[in-house]
């Protein structure tokens, strides 16, 4: 006799419940994606497919022509072709009236409703799991016009795309440029515009002029041990017996004039001007607008490391974690950045400093400066793991950041350092006034759409919000 325990059937049921299921289509699908993945690795030449990770509502990826130039090198073109990729167990799923070798394939409604209206060409490429084959057919928007009408009524299987023989995949064989070859269109539009994001702030400096003094000490090092008090130093750089600053010193600095100074007389003063045209006054130039910047960092909690030449934000002396309030581009809500962090991976522990580069361009009359976002990794938050031993796993962080995560990391960095309505202000007194600009936008006529409705929105409505990238 069986005695049934309700109980134990309910907490059974309620068990079942609490789990996720894994559906047989989602294990087909893989193996769908898994399987043109080993067709485009094989082929010759190679294939480039990239997965859409996102839902491109009918989408899968695309693929991108690779040609082989003299030199025996594989190139990327920029020409694509959108890829749709459908997987189904065999008859009676997606594949249906299957004979000799040929087949029915009925897409939904929906897919096709979308495809039909795509401005660039899509391949569908079939996957059928009862003999791991695949198939790949250019959809002709000319026969979803016929099928409309019948379409629209929702009948289930009343739109059919045939295939046969001709239209396999054969791992080995390699077809796929020439049967799509014409299909393919340029990753770049000519006839859109774009907003183009940059990584270039502008230096705003009133005072451009630089004074050469007389020094009594050749290196920094003897000089501090002479004059202890920093904080009464003006910013200046050292070069042979030579002071560089920004600063006039007749009147200013009354101190370190008196015990570093061979003269308060400059030897010479140099106009901005005159920077552009020697490459060693650019230098000088250069290395006291760094100086400037360093004292303002750091003040900021955000040091400067000479090895590497790079900004990163600092470890807090009691924690192995920090964190900065960002705002959101698109959301426009505040947030929280991870900039320090402790990682143990087997035998090795650091922290993960994130951290950025600086550059100045001269151009013309103007100063900019190029902020280039990086990673910093250090044993203990101040001694730099050496290059060999951490390069492993900045490989993996950058190879995964594209340029979205890039300009969120930009915007995270000067949201942290604004301080003014007009952007970072740096150094305010009587003779300097030194800030950063937002980062500089600019408007080009040509662009990457995002999507077949980007283009044909832009082409009639060019005066609205344009998709942002980022360079």
């Amino acid at each position: 006799m069986i005695v049934k325990n309700s109980k134990l059937e309910e907490k059974l049921k309620m068990s079942d419940a609490t789990h996720k299921i894994v559906q047989d289509s989602h294990i087909i699908g893989e193996r769908g994606v898994i399987k043109f993945h080993e067709y485009c690795n094989k082929h010759q030449p190679y294939i480039c497919f990239r997965e859409i990770s996102r839902n491109d509502f009918g989408i899968d990826g695309e693929v991108e022509l690779i040609e082989i130039r003299e030199d025996g090198k594989k190139y990327m073109t920029g020409q694509l072709v959108k890829v749709q990729l459908k997987s189904s167990l065999g008859e009676g799923g997606y594949i249906n009236k299957r004979q000799d070798g040929s087949f029915a394939f009925y897409p939904k409604k929906a897919d096709v409703d979308y495809w039909s209206n795509y401005s660039l060409d899509v391949v569908l490429v079939v996957y059928d799991d009862s003999d791991e084959s695949l198939y790949a057919k250019k959809i002709e928007k000319i026969e979803f016009d016929a099928s409309k009408n019948v379409l629209k009524k929702n009948k289930p299987k009343t739109y059919s795309i045939d295939f046969n023989e001709n239209f396999k995949l054969k791992i080995g064989e390699n077809g796929f440029f020439e049967n799509f070859k014409h299909h393919f269109t340029s990753r770049v539009h000519n006839n859109v515009s774009e907003k183009l994001f940059s990584n270039i702030v502008e230096v705003k400096l009133l005072s451009k002029k630089m004074f050469f003094y007389p020094s009594k000490f050749s290196n920094k090092k003897s000089l501090y041990e002479h004059f202890k008090n920093d904080n009464e130093a003006p910013y200046f750089v050292l070069y042979g017996s030579e002071i560089i600053t920004l600063h006039g010193l007749e009147q200013k600095f009354a101190s370190f004039a008196d015990q570093v100074l061979k003269s308060k007389t400059p030897t010479k003063e140099v106009l901005f001007s005159e920077t552009l045209k020697n490459d060693i006054y650019r230098r000088y130039f250069t290395e006291l607008l760094k100086e400037i910047l360093k004292k303002h960092f750091s003040s900021r909690g955000i040091y400067y490391n000479k090895d590497y030449d790079r900004f990163y934000f600092s470890k807090p002396r009691e924690e192995n974690n920090k964190t900065i309030e960002t705002f959101s581009r698109k959301t426009l809500t505040k947030g929280q950045k991870s900039v320090v962090s402790f990682h143990q991976y087997g035998k090795d522990s650091f922290y993960k400093h994130f951290a950025f580069e600086i550059e100045f361009i001269f151009n013309q009359s103007d100063i900019l400066l190029a902020i280039s976002p990086k990673y910093l990794f250090t044993f203990d938050g101040k001694t730099v793991i050496p290059p060999k031993k951490v390069s492993k796993y900045t490989n993996f962080l950058t190879a995964r950041e594209w340029n979205d995560q890039v300009l969120n990391q930009l915007n995270a960095i000067f949201n942290f350092l604004k301080n003014s309505e007009n952007g970072v202000s740096i150094l305010n007194t009587e003779d300097i006034n030194l800030s950063l600009s937002f980062f500089i936008p600019q408007i080009v006529d040509f662009g990457i759409p995002n999507d077949s409705y980007t283009v044909i929105e832009k082409k009639e409505k060019s005066e609205e919000k344009q998709t942002q990238l980022f360079i």
